[in-house]
């Protein structure tokens, strides 16, 4: 159940340039495993997408994909963390941060984003829209 003082974050990690399937799951798995550990951090489960026509079942796993419920004061150790995990990949990697009222996008390149554009991003995922 969501508390008023948490948010809750969908978080995709896709491939750029030549980064595998497998190393998206890996990546997305790790992450899982740390975030699960993390004070401040509600739950974390796999983000549940419309299966493909054909498949068995309704929903399944997206590749890369996580739903996070978190306390807004730990959406900057979110982010450290996923800094963290994105910066041992060799090759860049692409992220989206979804919350019910912001967006956002960026590629992570392990050699030039920097923590200040992170915390850039943690700052605008935390603001609360005055009409709520």
């Amino acid at each position: 159940m969501l508390r008023v003082d948490e948010v809750d974050l969908q978080l995709r990690i896709t491939a750029l340039a030549d980064t595998t399937p497998r190393e998206i799951s890996a990546l997305s798995s790790e992450l899982r495993s740390i975030l699960e550990r993390s004070h401040g951090v509600e739950h974390v489960v796999p983000l549940r997408v419309a299966a493909p026509d054909g498949a068995k079942g309704v929903f399944v796993d997206a590749l890369g994909g996580l739903a996070v419920s978190v306390a807004p004061v730990f959406i900057k150790t979110l982010l450290q963390t996923l800094q963290s995990v994105l910066s041992r990949q060799p090759a860049a990697t692409k992220v989206l941060i979804e919350t019910k009222h912001s967006k956002f996008a960026f590629e992570f390149d392990p050699k030039k984003t920097s923590l200040q554009e992170l915390v850039a991003a943690a700052e605008r995922l935390s603001a609360v829209p005055s009409s709520v």
